[in-house]
């Protein structure tokens, strides 16, 4: 939608999912001792929210690269049901988390909020403006920028009902929100990157 490099944004995508079945619970284990949650490592099963990390992330990513590579034909038939599908499921994690916590929500909702939005537009914002002046192209710089924005939210809210309902809620209002600021960024970079983008695909056919 931004016109970004795309193989770079998969490639970022790939790694860091492989990677959070191990990142996931040495967070949640760091998180735990630093906020003074004596205990709360006995009642979490971190095999399981490396499991949990591991079937949310990484079997997701490994099924739809294999599509792609040895059935892209299928795939390219198929892909805005796919995409589609994989957009109604997540909504669907969203509304059933803010429904069953409605009250607490709205409750936190300010003070949720504030924070969300802050982390998501300054993660946006200068991981922008780093691959900028790292002299990554335009195109780079918007993959990486909305790869730092839009998180696997799903996951986010899997591992906090794993622990306690109420830790869901910031992720349900980061995701939420997060869509908003990546399209509007998407459609500020679309123009921008559109030249770039046509010169890629026609140097992709020319090879």
């Amino acid at each position: 939608l931004a016109r970004g490099d795309t193989a770079l944004s998969i490639s970022i995508t790939g790694i860091s999912s492989v990677a959070s079945v191990i990142t996931v619970p040495l967070f949640l284990t760091l998180a735990i001792d630093h906020f003074g949650a004596p205990g709360l490592d006995e009642d979490v099963n971190m095999l399981g929210v490396a499991l949990r990390a591991l079937l949310i992330t990484v079997v997701p990513l490994s099924i739809g690269m294999w599509l792609r590579a040895h059935r892209a034909g299928w795939v390219a038939r198929r892909q805005e049901a796919f995409q589609r599908i994989a957009f109604g499921v997540f909504l669907a994690i969203v509304i059933g988390v803010i429904a069953a916590e409605n009250d607490r929500v709205t409750e936190n909702f300010t003070e949720v909020a504030g924070a969300t939005i802050t982390l998501n537009l300054a993660a946006m914002a200068i991981s922008f403006t780093v691959s900028r002046l790292a002299r990554l192209d335009d195109r780079q710089a918007t993959a990486i920028a909305i790869e730092l924005g839009v998180h696997n939210t799903a996951l986010a809210i899997a591992v906090g009902a794993s622990i306690a309902t109420v830790l869901t809620i910031p992720a349900a209002v980061y995701a939420s929100f997060m869509f908003i600021s990546a399209g509007l960024f998407a459609r500020l970079m679309y123009r921008r990157n559109g030249g770039a983008a046509d010169a890629a695909v026609a140097k992709a056919g020319a090879q």
